[in-house]
């Protein structure tokens, strides 16, 4: 009852703090014609004007780029068999990603789309000079690098900082790197069998964000990393097993989201305003529609700005279907505006008679 309570109090927070932006939206991506209906959507510049992902089979998928103006259109992809875009610059110039099952590559309007030694591509600086993937950092002038890692997952603005993950007999655990410090392991949450993966980096390399096991054996939570507080467990969504993960975080570090388990898969959303809420819920109290009979939804990234979500769901048909989510998280004003009045109601339910209270 007080969890259900708390989450109520949080989500008006968020709610009455979004109140002087515009509604939220909820826009499925559809998928590339002429193959398998199946896409993702898993990067997003800074505005959340472009987007891009993969559409196709696990074994034969496509990059593509969208646009609110031109839809989904296909990422030429040259000789390459199935690519997966996984990054965009945050001017939605330059985008990184998959090879095959392993490789990586960068692509450009100029350029077309070019291989990288070292692995899969994950992640890019703001201008899409620096990309991290496998255990790398590329740029133009070194080539890929190798790193002390072993998964390289997302790289600050200038590039200069990277976070990922490196094996320690046996055990994962999520790191950040420069070159100045080399690898600084974050540790885990206290947990039966302790292990961690940063999964993305803030813009000024300040706050990671990404999984670790937490308490019993089988529980896993999303965490925020910062280097005054260390790392800190997000949580997890009411009504299913203990399961969460960060998958993304905006640029100044304030807005986190990633997927939990509710009963089913679904997206979350956090802030320190509001705690971890479900995306669905903050959809539906901004008025957004489309989205109710989807059956499951990923969160995988959000925009630097923090007002746009992508990932995927499973759509009415059944099918897994890429998706754009405008959420237009509040500035912090207007948080600060709105916590005191939801401060003010819940001082008001604490003199409540409790013969009053359900």
């Amino acid at each position: 009852m007080i969890r259900t309570v708390t989450k109520s109090i949080l989500l008006t927070c968020f709610l009455l703090a979004c109140a002087t932006s515009r509604g939220a939206s909820f826009t499925p991506l559809g998928a590339l014609a002429g193959g398998f209906y199946r896409s993702v959507a898993h990067g997003v510049s800074y505005d959340g004007s472009v987007v891009v992902g993969a559409s196709g089979s696990f074994q034969a998928s496509q990059s593509f780029r969208w646009t609110e103006s031109g839809g989904m259109s296909a990422l030429p992809d040259g000789v390459f068999n199935s690519t997966f875009a996984t990054d965009i610059s945050e001017n939605g110039l330059v985008i990184t990603g998959i090879i095959g099952n392993s490789g990586g590559y960068r692509w450009t309007q100029s350029e077309g789309m070019t291989a990288l030694r070292g692995g899969a591509a994950y992640g890019l600086s703001h201008d899409g000079s620096v990309i991290v993937g496998g255990n790398y950092r590329w740029t133009n002038a070194t080539g890929s690098v190798f790193l002390p890692l072993s998964t390289a997952k997302g790289v600050s603005a200038d590039g200069s900082v990277v976070a990922g993950w490196f094996g320690d007999g046996g055990v994962t655990y999520a790191a950040r790197w420069t070159e100045a410090t080399g690898r600084v392991s974050l540790g885990a949450l206290p947990a039966t069998n302790s292990q961690s993966f940063a999964n993305e980096i803030s813009a000024d390399g300040s706050v990671i964000v990404g999984g670790s096991n937490s308490g019993a054996a089988n529980d896993f939570v999303a965490f925020r990393w910062t280097q005054s507080g260390g790392m800190v467990g997000l949580g997890d969504l009411p009504g299913g097993s203990v399961q969460s993960s960060a998958y993304d975080v905006s640029a100044d570090g304030s807005v986190v989201v990633g997927t939990s388990d509710s009963g089913i898969p679904d997206s979350f959303v956090w802030t320190a305003a509001s705690g971890m809420l479900n995306l669905r819920d903050v959809l539906a109290a901004g008025g957004a529609t489309g989205f109710e009979n989807w059956t499951r939804l990923y969160a995988y990234g959000i925009s630097g700005d923090g007002s746009t979500v992508v990932g995927y769901g499973r759509n009415p048909n059944g099918q897994d279907e890429a998706f754009v989510a405008n959420i237009q998280v509040p500035e912090p004003t207007a948080v600060s505006i709105a916590m005191f009045g939801v401060g003010a109601v819940a001082a008001r339910r604490r003199r409540m008679p409790l013969a009053c209270r359900q």
